[in-house]
This record gives C-alpha cells, sequence and structure tokens, in this order.
C-alpha cells in the first residue's frame, strides 16, 4: 500500500481538507464479519473507501474501536490514521468529533464518508 501513498501524494494539490471514514461502528446486517472488511470484487470495502476519497484530501483518518484497530490497519496500512474512541460511544457524532480532533493542521474543511447504509453527514 505504500505505493498508493506515494501516488496519492504525487497527484493531490494541498486542498486543506481531511478526510474522515466513520467505521467504528457495529454492523448489524454483517453478522460473522466487520462490514468494512466485507470484500468487494475480492478487496474490503474500506480500501474501497480509502481509495475513493485519498485523492481529494490532503488527510485520510478512519474511526474504528479498539478491537477493529489491528484488521483495519491491515487493509489501510501507512494510507492513512485510525483513531479509536472510547468503546461505550460508537455514535456517528462521536465518531466525526473523535476525527476531527484528530485532524493535524486546524483543517477548516472536512469531507466525512459513511460506509454505506449509515446516513450521511458531511461537514464543512
Amino acid at each position: 500500500m505504500s505505493d498508493s501513498k506515494t501516488e496519492r501524494s504525487a497527484h493531490v494539490a494541498d486542498t486543506g481538507r481531511a478526510g474522515v471514514i466513520l467505521a467504528a461502528g457495529r454492523s448489524g446486517g454483517f453478522p460473522t464479519i466487520e462490514k468494512a472488511l466485507a470484500p468487494l470484487d475480492g478487496t474490503p470495502l474500506l480500501a474501497h473507501a480509502t481509495a475513493t476519497l485519498a485523492p481529494v484530501v490532503d488527510e485520510l483518518i478512519v474511526t474504528c474501536r479498539a478491537d477493529q484497530r489491528d484488521a483495519f490497519a491491515e487493509v489501510v496500512g501507512d494510507d492513512c490514521r485510525l483513531v479509536s474512541q472510547p468503546a461505550a460511544d460508537h455514535e456517528p457524532r462521536a465518531e466525526l468529533q473523535a476525527g476531527l480532533e484528530a485532524s493535524r493542521g486546524g483543517r477548516r474543511r472536512l469531507s466525512v464518508g459513511e460506509p454505506a447504509g449509515r446516513r450521511s453527514r458531511a461537514a464543512c
């Protein structure tokens, strides 16, 4: 995945934006696998999400639970930062807050993506 990081930095202008993928929630519709790790055409959904968002942001953050961290790290490698939030609160607002707090450089614009099936919210 380090090649994609190099390609991303070579093709992206300084946008002043951070991208946050909200992935810490429980996957009720996927009882046997984390939704973010479910394969689509042989690639985890999380990898599709990061590949889609990475070209339009300077920084990419994925929110996760502590028990998801290792598996998510295998998918995203060094291409983005994983941010865990307190285990008791996995609501989208808490995930967004964790992503905002983790953003470097006081980003003034934030692009937010959620896995399919959750209501999307964007803050600019």
